[in-house]
């Protein structure tokens, strides 16, 4: 379509360019437009948007003022050589025959197998009777564990904090060292009692431990 259309919605103006309109007519058309809002006396604000609009690319914003609007018109309407068109589905048989032939050619080189039958025995398998497994040898004895009778009661024995804290004392169970400190000194030292401290998750008593040099 050679043609240029111009459409006014008062806060708007489209430009409809058509799909043979030339470069020359497309500049026209909007310079038209320009012209037009610039010159026209009903009030509106000199501003509004100019907006081109491309045949067979119109969006929704332009196409909703038209009542029966047909998005397909353009196309229908498009002209198309014949002779290009018979040339495109020749084209297009050519490569469904090629992708066949190649096809053909795959299946007789490789051909699918043939489900194959199972042997059949020449003579039928004997039970044999089983044989108890041998018993299993007996594990090893495990190590002794450390006796810990080597450390003295953290109940009977008690040390000052900076000889916990600074070294082990002879009997001192290195990983308890917090138990031989006195009540007092250990409320000092956790703020808690020994009953609220060994409450507490095992990782957080080793923090406490860590903090307070006893870990």
């Amino acid at each position: 379509i050679n043609a240029e259309y111009m459409g006014d919605t008062y806060t708007q103006l489209f430009v409809w360019i058509g799909s043979q309109s030339t470069q020359e007519e497309k500049t026209k058309a909007v310079e038209f437009a320009q012209r037009y809002v610039a010159e026209v006396d009903d009030g509106r604000d000199p501003d509004i948007p100019i907006v081109r609009i491309q045949a067979g690319q119109e969006p929704s914003m332009f196409a909703c003022h038209f009542m029966g609007w047909d998005p397909e018109y353009t196309k229908k309407r498009s002209f198309r050589d014949p002779y290009q068109v018979r040339l495109e589905a020749m084209a297009a048989e050519k490569t469904g025959k090629l992708a066949s032939n190649a096809y053909k050619e795959v299946s007789l080189k490789h051909p699918p197998a043939s489900p194959t039958k199972p042997a059949a025995s020449a003579s039928p398998v004997k039970p044999v009777a089983a044989t108890a497994a041998p018993a299993a040898a007996p594990a090893p004895a495990p190590a002794a564990a450390n006796n810990s009778a080597n450390f003295a009661s953290p109940t009977a024995k008690k040390y000052p904090y900076d000889d916990l804290k600074n070294g082990l004392p002879d009997g001192v169970d290195p990983t308890l060292k917090e138990e031989y400190l006195d009540d007092a000194s250990f409320q000092s030292c956790f703020g808690m009692d020994r009953a609220a401290f060994r409450g507490l998750p095992k990782w957080k008593r080793d923090e406490a431990k860590k903090k307070h040099g006893l870990f």
